[in-house]
């Protein structure tokens, strides 16, 4: 949601209540989770909400941050992985929590989002993300962007946790009622959750992408009226324009840093770089100091691209295929992690969730004939691996039936792809 421009001055506050609270300490290890009650489930165990998910792992790997679920209300459960205790619970309700950030091994940031109107602006209702940042330590609760006044407490876009020298830097844009510019970036202090304004913005910067200490050094400009797209680089205090096209549907996106971290990776559609007898790249590297484009290919058309938590170059791809989701690395402790992953679940397309700063550590999560959905924990140092959960503990393995994609000619001679599932036996 994007405030119109010719609003200025005043204070708006976004009250949204919910029921996040101090929490209760009850002795009950992660892998509890995993255990399912005998006997045939109900119906109602097949349209559930997953009992657990958004599971995510410390900086350091230590720590897990994730959602259990009973029925409709929904509990944030952060756990120390070594000594296999919980460090704290909260009672979250039936809030839409979008996502779950550690900011280093002592905070969570959760990401909530709320449908509603602003009136300041005289806009109709749409999803509106907020952020919470909770430490379990104390169990206190601050309101991201919840100071200063002149600050509307909405997270304008992505938020970006980054690991530097001087402790973890929460980024995201937000809007302020006391300046005539746009949407800037700010940073977010984790222990007060104030804002304050780390880099200014123009109002038509629809991405951007950021170097290891916060700095933006590419940004993508959309002009609503022309509807032009525009790539600029930053070049000292000001960023040029280095290529732009009309895009009226279907815009090129600014994905993050290249594999060296010189240049940024911009998805395209670029017939002009094409070359006869190869697939069209849709994916580019773009040099930050020459401009230059050349295409960046893998061993399959990736849907998804990953790049490093702390270099934030970009390391790897995925694809999303009928029977799960295929990885390609090209940073080799990120291969070696994947190939212990692979070699813990063979036969099987577990798929990344999440992973620790040094990349030793990582959250997976498999799904197959005998397994309705389940999440792991692997550490590479302790070369062990634990099951943290199930997504669905009342569908025993016995009653997951088998899934095969099928596909099939239609009457008109399309072909028609399509999953068959049949009940066990």
């Amino acid at each position: 949601m994007i405030p119109p421009k010719q609003v200025r001055g005043g204070s708006l506050r976004l009250c949204v209540r919910w029921a996040l609270a101090a929490f209760l300490i009850v002795c009950l290890p992660f892998p509890a989770w995993c255990q399912s009650p005998s006997g045939p489930p109900p119906l109602t165990a097949y349209g559930s909400l997953p009992s657990l998910e958004l599971v995510e792992v410390s900086a350091t790997g230590s720590r897990l941050a994730f959602i259990a679920v009973l029925g409709e209300q929904r509990t944030l459960v952060v756990v120390d992985v070594a000594s296999n205790t919980p460090l704290g619970r909260a009672a979250v309700g039936q809030v839409k929590i979008r996502d779950l950030r550690w900011i280093g091994d002592d905070r969570v940031l959760i990401t909530t989002s709320t449908t509603q109107a602003l009136p300041f602006f005289n806009s109709s209702r749409r999803e509106l993300f907020l952020g919470q940042i909770y430490e379990p330590a104390t169990g206190r609760i601050v309101e991201a962007l919840g100071s200063p006044d002149s600050l509307l407490n909405v997270l304008m876009g992505p938020t970006d946790v980054l690991t530097t020298p001087e402790g973890p830097l929460v980024l995201v844009r937000a809007y302020s009622f006391e300046e005539t510019g746009g949407l800037d970036l700010y940073s977010v202090d984790p222990r007060s959750g104030r804002g304050r304004r780390a880099e200014t913005m123009p109002y038509d910067v629809e991405s951007y992408v950021l170097d290891p200490s916060g700095r933006s050094v590419a940004r993508a400009e959309y002009d609503a009226r022309s509807r032009e797209w525009s790539l600029r680089f930053r070049q000292g205090g000001s960023f040029r324009e280095v290529w732009k096209t009309t895009a009226p549907l279907d815009a090129p996106a600014l994905m993050g840093l290249g594999m060296s971290g010189d240049s940024v990776i911009v998805a395209a559609d670029r017939p002009d770089l094409s070359r006869e007898g190869r697939e069209d790249a849709d994916f580019f590297d773009v040099k930050l100091d020459t401009g230059i484009w050349r295409p960046v290919r893998f061993e399959f058309s990736p849907t998804a691209l990953l790049f490093h938590p702390t270099t934030r170059k970009l390391i790897g791809a995925s694809r999303l295929e009928a029977m799960g989701r295929r990885y390609v690395f090209s940073d080799d402790d990120a291969g070696a992690l994947w190939e212990v992953v692979q070699q813990t679940f063979p036969g099987q397309l577990p798929e990344l969730v999440s992973w620790s700063d040094d990349l030793r550590t990582i959250v997976v999560f498999t799904s197959d004939d005998g397994d309705a959905g389940s999440y792991h924990y692997i550490n590479l140092d302790r070369q062990s691996m634990a099951k943290i959960g199930a997504a669905y503990p009342s569908v025993s393995a016995d009653q997951i039936a088998p899934v095969q994609a099928v596909s099939y000619v239609a009457a008109d001679g399309l072909e028609i792809h399509g999953y068959l599932t049949l009940p066990p036996g």
